[in-house]
């Protein structure tokens, strides 16, 4: 009977530690990804919590609304120019990557992709953009 009623009590101090224990799916910002450019590279798409990475280092932050590189061997966010394959990305100075957007970067004018991809070789808005990317004045 004793042992009966000291289960019963070690269950349910169990439920109440487990009740009170914090609850992570609501505070989770970062959404399943895939990458700025799926069509460049092959990315394992991953879920969960803030800094979850891609297989190449992409994650979307659901809270700034973007996407932002981690690099793998230093841990750090990556900023400024990133190249991934034969595609140039733009990261400002807090990680995130620049889309949708004309950027005037070191002098020169740059636009760059709803996938963040950099214009290069192409006219955008009207206006011409080489092909190191740059716009033709």
């Amino acid at each position: 009977m004793i042992w009966k009623k000291m289960m019963s009590f070690s269950l349910a101090a169990m439920l109440a530690v487990a009740a009170a224990a914090p609850v992570f799916a609501e505070d989770v910002s970062v959404q399943p990804i895939s990458a700025p450019n799926t069509a460049n590279s092959a990315i394992a798409a991953s879920n969960g919590p803030e800094g979850a990475l891609s297989a190449n280092g992409w994650f979307w932050d659901a809270e700034k609304t973007g996407w932002f590189y981690r690099d793998f061997a230093t841990g750090q966010l990556k900023t400024g120019w990133l190249q991934n394959g034969d595609v140039w990305y733009y990261l400002e100075n807090d990680g995130k990557m620049v889309s949708n957007a004309w950027k005037w970067i070191d002098g020169q004018c740059y636009y760059f992709y709803s996938t963040g991809e950099m214009a290069a070789g192409a006219t955008v808005d009207g206006y011409t953009v080489a092909a190191d990317g740059a716009w033709v004045k």
